[in-house]
């Protein structure tokens, strides 16, 4: 047996990582890092139809529109601060992808839901919804909503509340929008209810699917006027697929609503907003979303320039789900 030179060896690897390289920089995986100078921050306070007020962010591509909107609908069942909704906005991969894609893109939040969770959080996101249908250069019949697991939950609600052009819901926690989690759970913390408290209903939907949750279920799935995508992982320990797939899926199937599912494979909770190690299936989220917003979207979005837009390392990111 003949041993390469340890010289030749060494020039050998070098010249297959110098081959590998232009392949490898293929596969990094960026998002839109857009300077404020050129798509502003805008902080806007709403009121809800029952006086509350909430607070969302929002940023718009240059010139006069008129804009598609997406208004975004964080997971969790906490308020959010105006630190993280401008961190979300300024660096969140999904967000700033749609922002460069050619939407106005608006980051709210809503009241706390930890001490009842059926407060009714989505009152704010209508109030959301209805200011941004008036934004000068936003077309009304383009505003569409994307929330992810509680905010999913709450995105549903909004399109039986008031008329969206669509819907993305990420990995919904549906037992809220099904009436199933409610302030009579019991609960793990003296402090308010968290995520953990719905472990029982992930596992066996069907053993809490009442004839009362059922009830309400299938009016607020009748109510829903827009189509909607459902985007799911199948990863993580506390998995919503099942309930997803086995209830809120069908029962929205037999009321005939426009609904479709895709499926990415081992992706963990919070994908869709950019939460996971695997940047290409973030980014493949984002392409499928858009591509089922503009489906339905009667002012179609319109890229920024590239010379506006510079690219910055896609990295899992942090906050609500």
């Amino acid at each position: 047996m003949l041993l390469m030179p340890p010289t030749r060896w060494i020039r050998s690897v070098a010249a297959l990582w110098l081959a590998l390289l232009p392949a490898l920089a293929q596969k990094a995986v960026t998002r839109p890092d857009i300077p404020e100078e050129v798509c502003g921050l805008e902080r806007v306070t709403v009121e809800a139809d029952d006086g509350v007020k909430s607070l969302f962010v929002v940023r718009k591509p240059p010139g006069k529109g008129p804009f598609p909107a997406v208004v975004f609908l964080h997971g969790g069942l906490r308020t959010m601060t105006e630190a993280l909704l401008s961190q979300e906005a300024l660096a969140g991969p999904t967000h700033t992808r749609f922002l460069a894609a050619g939407y106005v893109t608006v980051t709210g939040t809503h009241r706390s839901r930890v001490k009842d969770p059926q407060a009714p959080s989505f009152r704010d996101a209508v109030a959301v919804v209805r200011y941004v249908k008036k934004m000068p250069g936003v077309d009304a019949r383009s505003v569409v909503v994307m929330g992810g697991s509680g905010g999913a939950s709450l995105a549903l609600e909004v399109a039986g509340e008031i008329p969206v052009a669509a819907v993305a819901a990420g990995e919904p926690a549906s037992m809220l929008f099904m009436g199933m989690f409610t302030k009579d759970t019991p609960r793990g913390h003296a402090e308010g209810f968290s995520a953990s408290d719905t472990l029982e209903m992930v596992n066996d939907p069907h053993r809490f699917y009442t004839a009362e949750v059922r009830r309400l279920t299938k009016e607020k799935v009748r109510r829903i006027s827009a189509p909607v995508l459902i985007a799911h992982g199948t990863g993580g320990p506390r998995s919503l697929l099942k309930i997803n797939q086995e209830i809120l899926l069908a029962e929205m199937k037999a009321a005939g609503k426009t609904v479709e599912l895709i499926l990415y494979p081992g992706q963990p909770h919070g994908f869709y907003f950019g939460r996971t190690p695997d940047q290409e299936a973030a980014l493949k989220f984002f392409v499928d979303c858009d591509a089922f917003f503009r489906r339905y979207l009667a002012t179609r979005p319109v890229a920024l320039s590239s010379s506006l837009v510079r690219q910055a390392p896609a990295a899992p990111t942090t906050g609500p789900q």
